[in-house]
């Protein structure tokens, strides 16, 4: 994100999507928030936040979301599919050198050409015959997408865009992405902890036990307090071995969690 916005907006798109997961509120009321929680520097005041979100350009979207998705490309990692050769010709640009070695990019103008073209319709045609259990299994994989559209609704604050500007609806529908990739990770990282060690709470019940954990910052020479964390917030710092300071003991310093 930092290659495509920039460092400074880097940072205060990634606090305002802290901000979403945590709080699904308007990104307007952000800044206390934030600056209870180490960030006050951002200073994401609600006229800030208006400028960022109207800041963020197609151009400097659209290049998040190349680089994104070149990260996880297989084309330059060599991973290749051996079927889907022909759309590797023809929608990417490979050069192989000594020194650099691979380097893979997007061939805009047929990406483009494609765009113009009739990519946008779509026929979907299943020839697959299931069985009850198999066609049931599949009904109940939906789930997770309804979640998802779900969070975006509730938790996400997206159910109505309160603005009438284009480039400002853009910005807060990116931000919302962002929320979700977040939301995402944290639900996979979530998955790997037994549900009895986690007390069977979901990724929205962490959110909601640790948002009254806050940081009190003070001008000068007094050093940052934090408030007393709960049982049940030292509980998901645990899993998630982040650290914190309970009674004067700092927990949670094993490490990162992968």
């Amino acid at each position: 994100m930092t290659e495509s916005m920039g460092e400074r907006d880097a940072k205060k798109i990634i606090g305002l999507a802290y901000y979403q997961v945590c709080r699904g509120k308007a990104l307007s009321n952000a800044e206390d928030w934030l600056d209870q929680r180490g960030s006050g520097d951002l200073r994401l005041s609600s006229q800030r936040v208006s400028e960022l979100l109207e800041r963020l350009k197609d151009d400097e979207i659209n290049t998040f979301f190349k680089l994104w998705a070149h990260k996880h490309a297989k084309l330059e990692e060599n991973r290749l599919i051996e079927s889907h050769s022909s759309l590797y010709n023809q929608y990417f640009i490979v050069k192989d050198t000594p020194a650099r070695g691979r380097k893979v990019t997007y061939n805009d103008d047929a990406i483009q050409e494609f765009i113009d073209s009739d990519s946008c319709y779509w026929v979907l045609i299943s020839t697959s015959a299931k069985s009850a259990d198999e066609a049931l299994e599949q009904y109940r994989e939906r789930n997770g997408v309804e979640l998802y559209f779900d969070d975006e609704k509730s938790l996400l604050d997206l159910r109505r865009l309160k603005n009438h500007n284009e480039q400002t609806i853009k910005g807060k529908i990116f931000i919302t992405f962002i929320s979700l990739i977040i939301i995402a990770q944290l639900s996979k990282m979530l998955s790997a902890v037994e549900e009895k060690k986690r007390r069977y709470w979901s990724e929205h019940d962490m959110l909601r036990k640790v948002e009254t954990y806050a940081m009190v910052h003070f001008e000068g020479k007094y050093k940052d307090v934090y408030t007393t964390p709960t049982s049940a917030q030292r509980l998901v710092f645990d899993i998630f071995r982040i650290p914190y300071i309970y009674k004067g003991k700092e927990g949670a310093s094993e490490g990162d969690m992968e």
